[in-house]
């Protein structure tokens, strides 16, 4: 059985302290993940090869070169040419400034009155998917939704 992080790294963020729900770096931290699974789960995958070839890389902030439009809370793609991918600390994949998306991510987490949320967090995760396409016609979009069940909490 495979641990996943992004799986790991969204238990992290409810355990062992308080949910800062406005936290806006939330979400990439757990999207980031997202990337090195894909990166495990096979080692003579095209997207593993090109990782490690330093052809493709995470992309840290918010910004592509040349566009305006909205990160995400990951995005993944190929590197801006002259750029080199540098490691970052505890995952598999290294980042650069990139040119597209090849993946994006954006991360939703629900918690009390779930169901007056849901319109929001649709609008949203369109409205990101949209801004990875346009970046990017041919991007692959992942939504993430985390449903926080706890009766109680603080």
């Amino acid at each position: 059985m495979t641990d996943f992080k992004l799986l790991a790294q969204f238990k992290r963020t409810f355990r062992g302290g308080p949910y800062l729900h406005r936290n806006s770096q939330l979400g990439n931290r757990i999207a980031d993940f997202l990337f090195d699974d894909l990166y495990e789960l096979d080692p003579n995958s095209r997207l593993r090869s090109d990782v490690d070839a330093g052809r493709l890389a995470l992309n840290p902030k918010g910004i592509s070169p040349g566009l305006k439009a909205r990160r995400g809370d990951g995005s993944f793609g190929p590197i801006v040419p002259g750029h080199t991918p540098r490691p970052f600390p505890g995952h598999s994949i290294p980042v650069a400034p990139t040119a597209e998306v090849d993946i994006g991510a954006e991360v939703k987490i629900l918690a009390k009155a779930m169901i007056k949320q849901i319109d929001r967090v649709t609008s949203d995760l369109c409205g990101q998917a949209a801004h990875f396409k346009k970046k990017s016609p041919d991007a692959l979009a992942v939504g993430i939704v985390g449903l926080n069940m706890a009766e109680e909490y603080v």
